[in-house]
């Protein structure tokens, strides 16, 4: 066994070395980490123009409220670098060690001490979410310190305590809807506590589950909201294991093994029996024992598995999927903690030993300061862009990058981050060789090899950077000159050819938008547009270049150059419209000096990879 006394003496000097190591590591990885593609997306939905409000905001899961609020405040006070916006995730890691280090006031094992310290700051994958800024990390944080209250309600039974739960916990639930059916059986199993020891019909008591309730509906009405507008995507499918819990584990260890999978699932199954048939043989009175935290916890996890199951069966609401399902995590883990408080006998303190040196070998192997755990967190590094900024100096036109729509956002904010000094990426469905350059996937080299040579390549998820083996040659067969665009209008056409004839083959056309402003919005809601109607008025492609994701603020006497390219033409067509969309229809003052219709020619032109990786 560890050092009794050691560690009663020594436990909080243990625990700020902990803490201090791991926040390290977390403020690291904020800095250099690359942006992911959703905190990318919410950034340009929700920060830049602040507009995150749920019913008002754009219709998306990735505005994580909370999140959104905080970054945005943020980026007002201090600029939009990675580490700024990755702020209140930080902050959070710093309320979480917090609300940790109260709980540790309700425990007197040592080793249930150092579980629960090990299974919030050493468990690296649930650690990596405090480096991104997305709203978990907000909702973790935020959860462990609505136990900490939680437990000094049971020990204290002050009204005070309770509020404070119900705000942390309508905090996590800003942060991450998920929360919300954790908070509601929360609610309901302290109501029944309250209730059984005559302390419910106060009129504090009372206010604040009325207060809390309004809260709850109001978010309830939310996420009807986004499930009736289909923007609640993620956790689709019928196998609660496969959707959850299989996710669940691979979130946590980084792996889909099945051998892992049935010991954690055995060792689970073996915490809830023992804790079961302790609490039977306790005879304890249900008074009391809806105080008992490894009761709790055990009666939490136990509620949340099958509230989770109902809310899908009985109202289609799809299962939690790996990082919204971390919520099972951090309950099970804090009825461990509970469960080896209340036995306290040699063989709780063996486990709790060999579950704590697993999450230490765990982070040991897994640390680094360059990718992101979840696999759908994919990013590729910042030198790809640098390479692109050298190799623009060989190119007379400004260069132009193909890749897809899952990489267009991690690109395009290092562009934000370069003030726009390349073209925005092309970004279709499939992989198309009309670009200069491309960003694409290891797996996609048996459609990009002929065509294109690799300058870069990253080991961990496979991108490669790509540059034409051939130059493209770009042949002007159209200008449109000094087109001044004034008023607030919400579209204004350059060009509307419905005689085919504008293009002597069916190759793709690059279209070169060349501008200078007296008067724009900050930041610029506007899209570059390149529309191609079929004969049968049909759409055959909308590609646009989009101003705010390219550049906060073009209100200065440069003159801006920017590219739009399409996919091979179709044979004839009803329309090709050139135009800007000034979405939000705000006053503005541009004139386009030039726009420039080049058809592109060269070998795989109009190839397109017939597959995604």
């Amino acid at each position: 066994m560890l050092d009794r006394q050691f560690l009663n003496n020594r436990f909080n000097l243990l625990y700020l070395v902990i803490a201090i190591f791991s926040f390290a590591i977390v403020v690291i990885r904020a800095k250099t980490t690359p942006f992911t593609h959703d905190e990318t997306a919410t950034f340009y939905y929700f920060i830049q123009n602040g507009h995150y409000m749920p019913f008002h905001a754009h219709l998306d899961t990735n505005n994580h409220v909370l999140n959104s609020m905080f970054t945005h405040w943020c980026y007002l006070l201090m600029g939009s670098s990675k580490f700024v916006l990755r702020i209140p995730n930080l902050i959070f890691f710093a309320i979480m060690l917090f609300g940790l280090f109260r709980i540790c006031k309700h425990l007197r094992s040592d080793h249930a001490k150092l579980l629960l310290l090990f299974g919030f700051v050493i468990s690296y994958n649930w650690l990596t979410f405090f480096s991104v800024s997305r709203g978990y990390g907000i909702s973790f944080g935020a959860f462990i310190m609505a136990t900490s209250f939680l437990l000094d309600y049971f020990k204290n039974n002050k009204i005070k305590d309770f509020i404070y739960l119900c705000f942390w916990m309508q905090l996590a639930m800003a942060a991450s809807l998920i929360m919300m059916p954790v908070f509601c059986i929360m609610l309901a199993l302290i109501v029944f506590y309250q209730l059984l020891n005559s302390k419910l019909f106060s009129i504090a008591n009372l206010l604040n589950l009325l207060i809390n309730a309004a809260l709850v509906l109001y978010w309830v009405n939310f996420s009807s909201y986004l499930k009736e507008e289909h923007g609640l995507t993620h956790g689709a499918g019928d196998s609660y294991w496969q959707v959850t819990f299989v996710t669940l584990i691979y979130m946590v260890t980084g792996s889909y093994s099945q051998i892992l999978q049935g010991v954690l699932v055995s060792i689970t199954t073996i915490l809830v029996f023992v804790g079961s048939i302790h609490i039977i043989k306790s005879k304890p009175k249900i008074k009391t024992l809806l105080s008992e935290p490894h009761f709790w916890f055990l009666a939490l996890f136990i509620f949340e598995m099958l509230g989770i199951y109902l809310m899908k069966k009985l109202m289609g609401i799809n299962y939690p999927e790996d990082r919204t399902a971390l919520f099972f995590y951090a309950t099970l883990i804090l009825y461990a903690v509970f469960l080896i408080e209340k036995m306290n006998n040699t063989l709780m303190h063996y486990f709790s030993i060999l579950l704590c040196a697993s999450l230490l070998v765990h982070f040991a192997m897994k640390l680094n300061f360059r990718k992101h755990e979840l696999y759908i967190y994919d990013t590729f590094p910042a030198r790809f862009y640098d390479k692109l900024l050298q190799e623009q100096k060989n190119y007379a036109l400004p260069i132009t990058i193909g890749g897809h729509r899952c990489r267009e956002f991690i690109y395009g904010f290092m562009n934000y981050r370069s003030d726009g000094a390349l073209n925005a990426m092309d970004a279709p469905e499939l992989l198309h060789m009309n670009a200069d350059f491309l960003i694409a996937k290891a797996g996609e080299k048996p459609f990009y090899d002929q065509y294109y040579t690799e300058l870069d390549s990253e080991p961990d998820w496979n991108f490669r950077l790509l540059k034409r083996r051939e130059k493209i040659q770009n042949i002007l067969e159209l200008e449109i000159k000094d087109n001044q665009l004034k008023g607030n209008s919400e579209f204004y056409e350059m060009m509307n050819d419905t005689n085919n004839h504008a293009f002597p083959i069916k190759n793709p056309i690059r279209v070169d938008f060349k501008f200078k402003t007296k008067k724009l919005p900050v930041p610029f809601a506007a899209w570059l547009v390149v529309q191609i109607d079929n004969v049968d008025g049909s759409q055959f492609c909308f590609k646009r270049s989009s101003l705010n994701w390219i550049k906060k603020d073009y209100n200065n006497e440069k003159e801006y150059t920017y590219s739009v390219i399409t996919p091979p033409l179709p044979k004839q067509y009803k329309c090709f419209k050139v135009f800007l969309w000034n979405i939000k229809q705000e006053e503005i003052d541009i004139t386009f000096t030039s726009v420039k219709l080049y058809q592109l020619y060269g070998k795989g032109i109009n190839y397109i990879a017939p597959i995604y990786f």
